[in-house]
């Protein structure tokens, strides 16, 4: 709470009176309600709303899917011996990235993997038994019925995770895309979709499997016998088809999780704020654009040609008032910005640049931050050169 009062006054930013919205990460310091910084800012200033990040909500959603079952798990929880692409919860899409890799480069994966089992592992068994379990997996159909349930439901909120992550993100569009995501998962929810699904892991294991070797069919679910305790009026029935297990266990479930968590995650107050803020939009005159710079261009009342006409002096008092409360009409969404800053941060400043000064920093993340800013690279070089008469010979001479 200190850095953020010390840093608002440093800005001369008046965030008592005129702060209106906070976004935060889920982080139990920034949303807590109690210590919670966002907390800590409404006691004193009550009217501020405070929105958990929407990118990271849906990163969550994400997460919750590939755990939701056991086999979206064990495809992801594998221990990679060399990566091919890094899995963590806190990239953004890392999963789709990820799956996308091992898909469309699958066989040459297995040719690596087996490579690895027969040389490497001669000199460490325990590589070489990894490579082995994984490339065993892989040549399953667990694995591609797995792979392609969670890539379609992927495929679906990267997108909308994409758009959460952008810096001119619409109010209304966010709202819309997450109910929009909402009805294409439940369109999914059908045998008609699950066997259209089937359809495509037949045809990935005709194009991918070898002539010499076959995909280990899915395996026959154990019949377990439970004991029926008294009160109870049904008994444990256990699935015996594979391709029903997979369908109820896997598909539907993964399915549910999705829309459960969307639902959960973005059930919130502050939806309504965004979709009112965005009638402002819709609120303003076809003829506003036209009036734009007379309005805005000059603190004098805007004198109509035609004192009668109604609309021109809407127009006025409607851009009047967006000219004066139009920092009050800010609500931030989503944190992917500050949290990009610190990746880059991570990867500006390592090991050999530890001793960079606070100047040299800063501008360094600003290159790499703003990709759009429009750089002057004559003046960049003339600069370097009149530091030294060195890079004066090197650059310029």
């Amino acid at each position: 709470m200190n850095i953020f009062k010390q840093t608002c006054d440093s800005l001369n930013l008046d965030w008592k009176n005129h702060l209106v919205g906070q976004s935060y990460d889920g982080a139990a310091n920034m949303r807590g309600n109690y210590n919670g910084l966002q907390s800590l800012i409404k006691d004193i200033n009550p009217h501020t709303i405070y929105v958990w990040c929407w990118a990271h909500r849906l990163n969550l959603v994400i997460t919750d899917v590939v755990n939701s079952g056991v086999n979206g798990m064990d495809m992801y929880n594998k221990k990679q011996i060399r990566r091919i692409k890094r899995v963590t919860t806190t990239r953004w899409m890392s999963f789709l990235y990820a799956l996308d890799v091992v898909l469309s480069t699958y066989l040459a994966v297995l040719d690596t993997l087996e490579t690895m089992r027969n040389k490497d592992g001669l000199g460490d068994r325990k590589s070489g038994f990894k490579a082995g379990a994984i490339l065993d997996y892989l040549k399953t159909y667990r694995f591609v019925w797995t792979a392609l349930i969670l890539k379609k439901l992927f495929d679906i909120l990267s997108p909308t995770s994409s758009i959460l992550q952008s810096k001119d993100l619409d109010l209304m569009l966010a709202v819309s895309m997450i109910e929009q995501n909402k009805i294409k998962i439940s369109i999914l929810r059908s045998d008609e979709s699950f066997e259209s699904l089937s359809q495509e892991v037949d045809a990935f294991v005709l194009e991918q499997a070898d002539e010499n070797e076959e995909f280990i069919q899915l395996p026959t679910p154990r019949l377990q016998k439970k004991k029926k305790m008294s009160g109870e009026l049904s008994d444990n029935e256990v699935i015996s088809d594979p391709i029903q297990n997979i369908k109820v266990n896997t598909y539907f479930s993964a399915i549910d999780i999705v829309l459960r968590q969307l639902s959960k995650r973005f059930r919130n107050k502050s939806i309504s704020v965004f979709k009112n803020l965005s009638l402002l939009t819709k609120a303003l005159p076809n003829n506003l654009h036209i009036k734009y710079k007379e309005i805005f261009g000059s603190e004098s009342e805007h004198e109509s040609d035609d004192g009668n006409d109604e609309e021109d002096n809407n127009s006025e008092n409607i851009a009047s008032n967006i000219k004066n409360n139009l920092g009050r009409l800010t609500l931030p969404i989503t944190t992917a910005s500050p949290e990009r800053a610190f990746s880059k941060l991570k990867i500006v400043k390592n090991r050999l640049h530890f001793t960079m000064g606070q100047e040299r920093l800063q501008g360094l993340i600003r290159i790499t931050r703003e990709k759009d800013i429009i750089v002057n690279y004559e003046n960049i070089i003339d600069t370097c050169a009149s530091k030294s008469l060195h890079l004066l010979k090197a650059l310029v001479l």
